[in-house]
């Protein structure tokens, strides 16, 4: 992951407006904008969220804002252009970095930074991302918080809302398909289909679920060598050279077999 500040240079003083990350792993982006700001700060397009207390930008808006501030796709001559800027390829990351974020529209501009330069109520957001998310039955989901908190989500009051969500409650394999956004603000259901953090936690209560619940988690959750062998096509070996070397952690169970925590084995093959 990679951060970068956005500031306002029209602004005098603390001009922050919020940050900006990318993600490598599937070339996304998100916004986390600061509270307390107005359009005059913000721009128009980030206070339209802001006015409505959304404050993590999902990554299809986020995506769009990036867009605004860079070439387009369909720009004549974009070959040229991309050549000029000493890229093979046409990549939204490293044009925006390119232009440091600016655009004619307004004065934003972006720098980056590293996590331990977030302000406080930005490390306070990231540490309270989302690190799991599991799909039950009857429209619900088991969530679990970087700071190891664990909720029952009530997903169908939420999902009834959106024309896309909705017709997925009546197919189960689709919502079983869901998956944490890149990042943990939400989770999705392909792309465009989102719930972000903030909007769970409305539907959420710290809960217990029944054993059925609990044999789908485990199953969800946990994954042995034999299962990340056939997932990633990697040998015994290397999973072994991987627990060895300490760069992926078992499960401290009694068993010949090694078992895993499905996002840490996931989080190594993201980077």
């Amino acid at each position: 992951m990679k951060i970068y500040s956005i500031r306002n240079e029209y602004i005098k003083g603390d001009n922050l407006v919020g940050y900006l990350c990318y993600y490598q792993s599937d070339r996304t982006f998100g916004l986390e904008l600061k509270e307390g700001l107005g359009p005059v700060e913000m721009t128009m397009f980030l206070e339209a969220f802001a006015g409505k207390n959304i404050y993590s930008v999902d990554p299809y808006w986020s995506g769009r804002w990036v867009q605004e501030r860079i070439v387009p796709t369909d720009r004549q001559n974009l070959g040229a252009i991309l050549r000029d800027a000493g890229l093979k390829e046409y990549d939204p990351h490293r044009l925006l970095v390119l232009a440091s974020g600016r655009c004619a529209q307004d004065d934003l501009f972006i720098s980056p930074v590293r996590e331990d330069e977030l302000e406080p109520w930005a490390r306070e957001r990231f540490s309270k991302r989302l690190s799991a998310a599991i799909p039950l039955s009857n429209g619900r989901m088991m969530m679990t918080i970087k700071d190891k908190s664990t909720y029952l989500v009530q997903l169908k009051p939420l999902m009834e809302n959106d024309a896309g969500l909705k017709r997925i409650l009546s197919d189960e394999l689709q919502f079983q398909s869901l998956k944490l956004i890149t990042g943990g603000t939400g989770i999705t259901f392909g792309e465009g289909l989102y719930l972000m953090k903030d909007a769970l936690m409305t539907q959420a209560t710290p809960g217990l679920v029944d054993a059925n619940d609990w044999k789908k988690i485990v199953i969800e959750t946990v994954m042995d060598t034999a299962k990340i062998c056939e997932t990633y096509g990697v040998s015994r070996q290397y999973v072994n050279r991987l627990v060895s070397e300490g760069t992926l952690s078992s499960l401290p169970l009694s068993g010949r077999s090694q078992v895993f925590l499905r996002p840490d084995v996931e989080r190594i093959w993201r980077n």
